[in-house]
């Protein structure tokens, strides 16, 4: 019987066979960085969304739970701690977001930010500190949340009465009714809005609503306040 020889790789054996690996290497490592690039955009979509979710559950929260914080008018009537514009407002609200279990002096402003991107920012201050004095209303809020970014067409919209002496006449007379109001400055209606409507565009042009209702009673709190109230 012949002797069976053992043969190896030829050269060119050996090169097909590492450049079929190489190119298997490469396909997935290709497939890999692929995978992970697009589950990096879809991660940071999810965080984005879920964050945004939370800041707008703690807005809620704020807005829905404004309080009526009695002070003195510049007139030194007793009035109500409340201003809102077209494009935001301040007031108070039992439950804050940055000094959680404290009533805090917030304020809801409708910005740019440093690249010129348009938000909503929720400012707040503490209101512990003393604001006996009569630049109440102008100091700077200590913490800031960036709510919504990327928005557009922004406006706030205040539903109430337009003095609180026309609370008690809505059922006397068919023209006093509660209404919708651009702006409402509670320093010299001396009344609460009962609701707070905020409307805006997303980035891709969709139009979204929020909706906030507010505690009533603030006609109460004048009628009974006494010489408790702080200068504004």
């Amino acid at each position: 019987m012949g002797k069976r020889l053992a043969q190896g790789f030829t050269l060119i054996e050996l090169m097909v066979a590492m450049s079929l690996l190489s190119f298997i290497i490469f396909v997935g490592s290709l497939s890999y960085s692929t995978y992970i690039s697009g589950w990096t955009k879809i991660k940071g979509k999810i965080d984005s969304n879920i964050s945004q979710a939370k800041h707008l559950i703690l807005l809620r929260q704020a807005v829905a739970s404004t309080t009526s914080y009695i002070v003195k008018n510049a007139e030194s009537d007793i009035a109500i701690f409340f201003k809102g514009k077209a494009v935001g407002f301040e007031s108070m609200t039992s439950s804050p977001i940055f000094d959680y279990g404290y009533p805090a002096f917030y304020q809801i402003v409708y910005e740019q930010d440093e690249s010129g991107n348009n938000r909503l920012v929720y400012k707040e201050r503490s209101s512990r500190i003393n604001h006996s004095s009569s630049d109440f209303g102008k100091h700077s809020y200590e913490n800031s949340l960036n709510i919504i970014s990327g928005i557009s067409d922004f406006k706030v919209s205040y539903f109430g009465w337009s003095e609180n002496k026309y609370k008690y006449q809505e059922f006397d007379s068919d023209k006093v009714r509660r209404q919708w109001f651009d702006e409402y400055d509670a320093m010299s209606s001396k009344i609460m809005p009962e609701a707070i409507s905020m409307q805006f565009k997303d980035a891709k042009g969709e139009s979204y609503t929020l909706f906030f209702g507010l505690l009533e009673g603030s006609d109460k709190l004048i009628s009974r306040a006494q010489g408790n109230a702080i200068d504004v």
